[in-house]
């Protein structure tokens, strides 16, 4: 028979993968935002820019929307993660931050 993991590593679980998805974001949109420097001679460093549909142009736009999709999974496990540790916490069970 097989055990299931414990909750506090699946918390930490989701956390790493969280920490993950978000750099996979940071990664995409630096990448962007160097497309768009190569094409107009100018970096903006703007991280909010890409939430506009065709800010980085019609070409980039698939990038843009799988930068968005990495954010959104990245917010779906943090709070993933956070609820898991607020249950443990709010239950007064040991919480490990371990795998």
């Amino acid at each position: 028979m097989m055990d299931l993991p414990k909750p506090d590593a699946l918390a930490t679980l989701a956390f790493v993968l969280a920490g993950l998805f978000l750099l996979r974001f940071l990664l995409l949109v630096r990448r962007l935002d160097r497309w768009q420097a190569r094409e107009n001679g100018v970096r903006e460093g703007d991280y909010r820019r890409f939430l506009r549909k065709g800010s980085f142009g019609a070409d980039l736009e698939p990038e843009r929307t799988m930068a968005v999709r990495q954010l959104v999974m990245a917010g779906l496990f943090l709070a993933a993660g956070l609820s898991l540790f607020l249950w443990l916490f709010l239950t007064g069970q040991p919480v490990r931050f371990s795998l």
